[in-house]
């Protein structure tokens, strides 16, 4: 390959213009996760949390965790419990218009703000999935994921009188969500096998002996074989979704396998959040042009299910 082929590759990689439905999609997921965190993970224990009084004072995570570096934090625009209550309603609203599609770049950014803030002033309430959902709600403050399956586009077209056309734009903002998810699943690879109990299979037994965690027993997790393997399809995987993915006609196999990992792990052990982050994030992955192929197939069968109603309906007037 010569330079500019590659240079011409390069550019087209992040630059190619694509369609948004998959980032569209992405952004609906994300906000419904970052509701369930918001209303039900923490709920009505918010100022338990980052109350005036919470469990760990600001000044007690300033001082310990900060450590004099100056971190971004909007909670401390706020003096009491009272206004404190509203900001979080406030972020809640912000998450719904994320979700639904309405002032999707506000919302976006209001909400990714927001999550920092939290993330800042307690540090001690989050995991990996939690700082993942961050990241990925950051980035889709660049991207224009608002284009698609959303209030804003249906207000557009309205505002049009006529149809809109979706249009595709330069596709960086998906290529950096698409690059971060790699960089995790290739972080996790590496810090797998320079363990010995990945490769000679044991890890997967070792973790499910963790009760306290653990939501599904199995005898199954009993057999050494059986987490052998496991352990092992758990590499096979997580090497194919930093380099396999990447290649077309493998990708949707590689998705698949990456989807049942999640799902088997969830089913099994008890991780809020954290699972369901990464299942999400695969829709990013997703062509725009297959995403499409499938909803147009869905809109065609409801519609021609209910052109079957309405004959039916129809015939039944005529009977009577």
């Amino acid at each position: 390959m010569t330079f500019s082929a590659f240079w011409k590759a390069w550019r087209n990689f992040w630059f190619c213009p694509v369609t948004p439905e998959s980032v569209s999609l992405f952004r609906i997921l994300m906000g419904l996760l970052v509701l369930q965190i918001l209303c039900i993970s923490i709920g009505q224990d918010f100022l338990s949390w980052y109350g005036v009084h919470a469990l760990v004072r600001i000044d007690t995570v300033q001082q310990y965790f900060w450590i004099a570096s100056p971190k971004f934090d909007l909670l401390l625009a706020f003096q009491n419990d009272q206004t404190l209550q509203i900001y979080f309603y406030s972020v809640i609203a912000a998450a719904v218009c994320m979700t639904i599609g309405l002032w999707t770049r506000f919302a976006c950014i209001y909400v990714a703000l927001a999550l920092l803030s939290m993330h800042n002033h307690m540090p001690f309430n989050i995991n990996g999935g939690d700082a993942f959902v961050r990241l990925m709600v950051m980035y889709l403050c660049f991207s224009n994921c608002g284009d698609c399956y959303s209030i804003d586009r249906w207000l557009a077209v309205r505002r049009s009188g006529g149809n809109v056309p979706v249009v595709a734009k330069p596709a960086w903002a998906l290529r950096v969500i698409q690059i971060q998810l790699a960089i995790v699943y290739m972080h996790t690879f590496v810090c797998k096998v320079n363990g010995q109990q990945w490769w000679d299979g044991t890890a997967v037994y070792f973790a499910t002996r963790l009760e306290d965690l653990m939501r599904l027993q199995m005898p199954l997790f009993d057999s050494l074989l059986f987490c052998k393997f496991l352990s092992w399809y758990t590499l096979v995987v997580e090497f194919a979704m930093f380099t396999l993915v990447w290649i077309k006609d493998l990708r949707y196999f590689v998705l698949a396998s990456a989807l049942i990992l999640h799902l088997g792990i969830d089913m099994a052990i008890n991780l809020p959040v954290f699972e369901w982050a990464f299942i999400f994030a695969l829709v990013a992955f997703i062509d725009p042009a297959d995403l499409r192929k499938v909803f147009n197939f869905a809109a065609a069968k409801l519609r021609g299910a209910k052109s079957a109603e309405n004959q039916t309906a129809v015939e039944i007037d005529t009977v009577c």
